[in-house]
């Protein structure tokens, strides 16, 4: 989560990073995980220069899942 990216939806303030799934897991892959103090949203399938793009782009990421 160090790589991380802050940004506010709505008004609550989100986490976004890159989680990589363990291993054994045959359905392994790399998610987009937006986290605040309530809630977990997971997106397996997003944009991967996701860190480029401005906020609102961002956030339609989390909203379209």
């Amino acid at each position: 989560m160090a790589d991380g990216r802050r940004l506010v939806i709505e008004g609550v303030e989100w986490v976004v990073y890159e989680l990589i799934d363990l291993p054994y897991d045959r359905r392994s892959s790399v998610s987009l995980v937006f986290e605040c103090a309530e809630r977990i949203r997971r997106v397996r399938d997003f944009p991967r220069e996701w860190r480029e793009l401005p906020d609102p782009a961002v956030a339609e990421i989390m909203c379209r899942r």
